[in-house]
């Protein structure tokens, strides 16, 4: 299921037993990936999505911002 399905009232069944059964918005979260200590990060070069999903994938992360389920922070 799309990020797009749940934004509109169909809970994953995973999420079914938050309250309400419904995703929730969270302001002032930043997510914080969690790393072994013994393992160096690396940099890898990022692939590009193939043209015949980049519409697709824009109109799709539009639509996110919209409903302000993510938030563009690059300034």
């Amino acid at each position: 299921m799309s990020a797009r399905g749940a934004a509109l009232g169909s809970v994953p069944q995973e999420f079914e037993h938050l309250p309400g059964g419904a995703l929730v918005h969270v302001k002032d979260c930043v997510h914080r990936a969690k790393r072994r200590q013994h393992i160096v990060p690396v940099s890898a070069k990022l692939r590009r999505l193939p043209l015949a999903l980049r519409q697709q994938d824009a109109s799709e992360l539009r639509q996110l911002q919209d409903d302000d389920t993510v938030v563009d922070d690059r300034g």
